[in-house]
């Protein structure tokens, strides 16, 4: 009887070892499926970050451009604005100089109003009370002052006509941003 023992020891064993492979090759086949999956998904995700990566460099360049037209338009702006003060101050240092020298004159127009009663008072000194139109010419430092006020104002005219066009680019721009989002 060993000879049967020893057959069923021999065939638990074979047994044994055609399990033993058959898990091995299981095992080996299923590794390589999961090695093939996870290949797939490695791929497909960098194929998602290159197009990522190309969707923001293509929002980049947009961007890039968007800002160099805009620094393009203040810059313009800027030009044109520094020339229209520069004209400003020129014209106005052209008429200082012409008040000065006696060439212009700077004058006012004025209207004398009635008294209410129409009867000038008697403390008035001489004038006009009749609501008759006055002329007065302003000479010398009086016109040069009244000429540097309105050269100031043609300054800050021009300044902000400058920040106005600047203020209207900047909205311009952050509208195109936000209705892009």
């Amino acid at each position: 009887m060993p000879g049967i023992k020893g057959t069923a020891i021999a065939a638990a064993i074979a047994m044994l070892l055609g399990a033993l492979v058959g898990a091995a090759g299981a095992w080996t086949w299923q590794a390589h499926r999961y090695d093939k999956d996870i290949a797939t998904l490695q791929r497909d995700q960098a194929e998602k970050d290159r197009q990522q990566a190309r969707a923001d460099e293509a929002q980049l360049r947009q961007e890039r451009e968007k800002r160099a037209g805009l620094e393009r338009q203040l810059g313009e702006l800027d030009a044109r604005h520094y020339e229209e003060l520069n004209n400003a101050k020129t014209e106005n240092a052209r008429l200082a100089a012409a008040l000065a020298a006696g060439t212009r004159q700077l004058s006012i127009r004025a209207r004398c109003t009635a008294p209410a009663d129409g009867v000038p008072s008697t403390t008035s000194g001489a004038g006009l009370g009749d609501g008759g139109a006055a002329t007065a010419i302003l000479y010398g430092e009086d016109a040069a002052d009244i000429q540097a006020l309105v050269a100031d104002a043609d300054a800050i005219a021009a300044a902000l006509r400058f920040f106005q066009g600047r203020e209207r680019a900047i909205q311009t721009r952050d509208t195109s941003v936000d209705a892009r989002r």
